[in-house]
């Protein structure tokens, strides 16, 4: 087993355990001159790179009502005009 790949295993492990962020094991594998994308194909071959459930948010007429009732038109043009 080479240095490199030893080093890889145990960032990997650190990942796990939560003792190394994501964001910094991308830094230490890019400090190796690997490629960022490789980074990541290593995070997600090992389980700890998973994508976001896809949150489907459907505003409900009362919200709006609520929210325009709270917030009147003329005073939604007044603060957009002083922005």
């Amino acid at each position: 087993m080479s240095q490199h790949e030893s080093f890889l295993r145990d960032a990997l492990a650190r990942v796990q355990r939560g003792a190394l962020s994501r964001r910094s094991f991308v830094g230490a594998v890019a400090s190796l001159g690997l490629p960022a994308p490789l980074a990541w194909q290593l995070l997600t071959h090992a389980g700890l790179a998973q994508a976001q459930a896809n949150f489907d948010y459907r505003p409900t007429r009362r919200a709006f009502l609520v929210w325009r009732k709270t917030f009147p038109r003329y005073e939604a043009i007044a603060a957009l005009r002083n922005a």
